[in-house]
Formats: structure tokens, sequence, C-alpha cells
């Protein structure tokens, strides 16, 4: 985990953070200036330089390795010209397992939009959601067939109606 330290007369927090030392196989100490006086934003930032670099794979680790054979395959694939869409994805989720130990991610359009407005809700004013909620709440439940089928109003009737 990240922590935060200034120096002696300095306003910048830099970020102290552990990372699996090659040589020793233990851990070693690493010290980065942040670039930020605010708090807040320092954490933020170091947070970020460790996860860079617990995502650093090593030369000659076995994580190494395990990544050449990833690229490897890809590489076989182009060449035997079955490189797909499909494959891409898959050999990325590959190598970010390796590199983080994190899944990646795979998003539907409705469980993009539902984080979106998850989001919007919590982060942004009211002006900016309030049309998307409406008075239906929506959305409760994806909209169905017939709400795609709906007539739309002309610009001239919607006019009018004003």
């Amino acid at each position: 985990m990240a922590s935060l330290r200034k120096r002696k007369g300095s306003a910048i927090w830099q970020a102290q953070y552990y990372v699996p030392d090659g040589e020793t196989g233990g851990l070693r100490q690493v010290r980065k200036s942040t670039g930020n006086t605010n708090k807040k934003k320092a954490m933020a930032a170091a947070i970020e330089l460790e996860r860079t670099a617990l995502g650093t794979i090593q030369a000659g680790s076995d994580k190494s390795r395990l990544a050449k054979e990833v690229l490897a395959e890809a590489v076989t694939e182009i060449q035997c010209e079955t490189f797909t869409g499909l494959s891409a994805p898959k050999h990325l989720a590959k190598l970010l397992s390796l590199a983080t130990g994190e899944d990646m991610q795979a998003f539907t359009l409705e469980i993009w939009s539902a984080e979106w407005l998850r989001r919007k809700a919590r982060d942004s004013s009211k002006p900016t959601t309030g049309p998307i909620h409406g008075a239906r709440g929506w959305p409760r439940a994806w909209p169905s067939a017939a709400f795609h089928k709906r007539a739309v109003p002309s610009l001239l009737q919607v006019r009018t109606s004003l």
C-alpha cells in the first residue's frame, strides 16, 4: 500500500511503496515525487505509481517468459491469418492478467450505460443526470422493443406544442 511523505522544506508530496526486488527476492522501497501539493491528489498519484511499478514485468522472470509465449501465440495467429478481432482482446486479457493480476473487464452496452449512470449520479451535477432519469425514473429496466418502436414527434409538432 502506497503512503505519502514530505521532505523537509518541501510542499510536494512523495509516494513511498514497496516492490519486489529481483536480485534479493525480497522487497525494495521506492520513493517518487507525486508532483502534487494537494494531499488527496498526491495519494491518487501514489496509488497509480505503485500500481504501475507492480505491473512491470522484470526481464528474465517467469512472467516475462509467459508474456513472450502469449505474444508468440498472437504472432503465429497473424502469420497463419487466423488473428481476428475476437482473439486480440483474448491476448490482451492474458497480458493484463500477467502484468497486474487483474481480469480485463468486458462490457455490454447495458452494463456500460448502467455504470455510466451510477458514476454520473455520484460525480456530476444534477442538470446532467436529470433529463436521463426524468419523471419515469429510467432506467429501472432496459428499454423494451416497444420503447424503440414508439413514434418520434417531428420538429414541427414539438414547436407547435410549445
